[in-house]
């Protein structure tokens, strides 16, 4: 099990029997075998809160939390860079595709999008939605996006 004073705020798990939990104050555990056992990873959070958490099966992964923070890994998650956003808003929804990765600033109206491994991303309105609560992306990259207003699909080819 995990051992943490912190509390936990989400859980992703790729096909291979990788897992990330993300928590308050810069917590983040991973686990190889599908959570049997878990290690904490060091982030570059600090003290602030994470939100979120995706993982694909090529190893892609993310984690997002307060004042904008965006973090990228290539190596299911052992490792992580600082990703590219412009924003000081918080990203509490992530969603990583074989091509496409999403993410919610917290913006009423935007939804934020990556075509590059989920390294540069850029701010996208949505049509008819206002407020974005959760995301999921299918095999053919298209996301579903759960929001205040109803179940919306997303617009790109």
């Amino acid at each position: 099990g995990i051992s943490t004073t912190q509390p936990l705020t989400d859980l992703a798990l790729n096909n291979k029997g990788i897992a990330l939990i993300s928590g308050h104050k810069g917590t983040l555990f991973r686990s190889e075998d599908g959570g049997a056992t878990w290690r904490k990873i060091a982030t570059n959070a600090g003290s602030l809160r994470l939100l979120s958490v995706a993982i694909n099966d090529d190893g892609i992964a993310l984690y997002s939390g307060e004042k904008g923070l965006l973090s990228h890994s290539s190596d299911s998650g052992k490792t992580w860079k600082k990703a590219t956003f412009p924003s000081t808003s918080f990203i509490d929804a992530l969603a990583i595709g074989k091509r496409v990765c999403l993410g919610n600033p917290g913006a009423k109206g935007f939804y934020i999008r990556s075509v590059d491994g989920c390294k540069t991303w850029t701010l996208h309105p949505v049509v008819g939605a206002t407020l974005i609560r959760s995301l999921s992306i299918n095999k053919s990259d298209k996301a579903i996006y759960a929001a205040v207003e109803g179940i919306f699909t997303s617009e790109w080819e």
